[in-house]
This record gives C-alpha cells, sequence and structure tokens, in this order.
C-alpha cells in the first residue's frame, strides 16, 4: 500500500482511487486527485517540475539528461523578480508559475542549460531574440523614462 502524503486524504490506492469509486463518483474523484496533485507538488516541487519537463522532452525529441536535483525551484523569478507558486487546480500556469527554460534551446533539457524562472519571463523570451529584447529594452527605457 502507498503511504498517503497527508493522512487526511487516505492512500493514493485506497478506494477513493479505484477505477468502479472513479465511474461512480466522477465529481469526488476529481476533488481527491486535485487535493493529493496540491499536497504532492508542495512537498516534491522539483521532481514535480521534472517528471513535466522530461515528458515535454519525449514528446518534442529533445535531448535530455537531467536528473531531479538539477531542477532548483527558488522563491522568486531570478529575471523578474516575482514570487514563484504553482496554479493548483487550474488549466494553465499563471504569470508566477515556475518554468524550465533552455538557455539554448536547440541543446535541449541538459545540465547547464537549463534554468528555473517564472512562466511570464520564459514567454517573454520565448519568441524573441536577444537583439529584440535589448531593442525592448531601450524602448522601455525612452518611453517610460521613471
Amino acid at each position: 500500500m502507498v503511504k498517503p502524503i497527508n493522512p487526511e486524504l487516505g492512500p493514493r490506492d485506497g478506494p477513493q482511487y479505484s477505477k468502479n469509486y472513479r465511474d461512480k463518483n466522477i465529481d469526488k474523484a476529481r476533488e481527491y486527485n486535485k487535493l493529493y496533485q496540491r499536497e504532492y507538488f508542495k512537498n516534491n516541487r522539483e521532481k514535480y517540475l521534472y517528471w513535466q519537463v522530461k515528458g515535454r522532452a519525449l514528446r518534442g525529441g529533445l535531448p535530455f539528461n537531467l536528473e531531479p536535483e538539477d531542477l532548483v525551484i527558488p522563491d522568486v523569478c531570478p529575471v523578474l523578480g516575482i514570487p514563484l507558486f504553482r496554479n493548483v487546480g487550474g488549466k494553465r500556469p499563471t504569470a508566477n508559475s515556475p518554468s524550465v527554460d533552455r538557455i539554448i534551446p536547440e541543446l535541449g533539457y541538459v545540465k547547464g542549460n537549463i534554468q528555473v524562472i517564472s512562466q511570464r519571463a520564459n514567454v517573454m523570451k520565448n519568441d524573441a531574440s536577444p537583439d529584440e529584447l535589448r531593442k525592448f529594452a531601450e524602448w522601455v527605457r525612452n518611453t517610460f523614462p521613471h
């Protein structure tokens, strides 16, 4: 039997998680899974992010040689200085969600080529070249001089 992360939730392989129970009690099963995932993420933030990134690398055919220990989630985004937290129960990440950035995208998810930043910073960086980002920064500095 799998030990529960939170004793109030019960074991992951308990009756509330069986297929038969889920089919008859879909709303309760969804709520149980949401609570379980929230609790799991709080206790295993790096491991959770690791499995997300590994799946993304496999689906995209990208190089991958990371270990869970390679993903260190800081309390604040090193780029924007905003707190990092996961949108538990939401369908999409928020601006504050931790996101694994590939410094040189073509190299994939390999040691020395990743950093954990906010989703907002990663989206900002995603489509722009360094030169475009410098031009944008210059425009912001000139347009909003405060």
